[in-house]
């Protein structure tokens, strides 16, 4: 069995923030079974905002179909968190590769 790393609890809050902001919530509602929709009256154009608020912040895809299944806050947490942890491993990865000479 696959263990689950715990979110940053930075990232968490940064992810938090941003959909606060883009549904006009307060952070306290944004629990992690509340729902987007059903709960915090988000249509299908608010939760695509905040996808794109989300790949604005972080410089990540969302898949779009992946976003269209998402239902509660803890559902869109475990979808862009590890997206959010991927991109910054590839940021780091690429920058060790970086050669620090200027080639002659």
């Amino acid at each position: 069995m696959r263990r689950r790393r715990a979110r940053p609890p930075v990232l968490e809050a940064r992810i938090r923030a941003v959909v606060a902001v883009s549904l006009g919530v307060a952070l306290d509602e944004l629990t992690p079974d509340v729902s987007l929709t059903d709960e915090l009256a988000a249509d299908s154009l608010d939760v695509l905002e905040v996808g794109l608020a989300l790949e604005r912040e972080f410089a990540i895809s969302l898949p779009e179909g992946e976003l269209r299944n998402v239902r509660t806050f803890g559902e869109l947490l475990a979808t862009t968190a590890p997206l959010v942890s991927a991109a910054r491993r590839a940021i780091a990865a690429s920058s060790r590769a970086a050669p620090d000479a200027v080639p002659t």
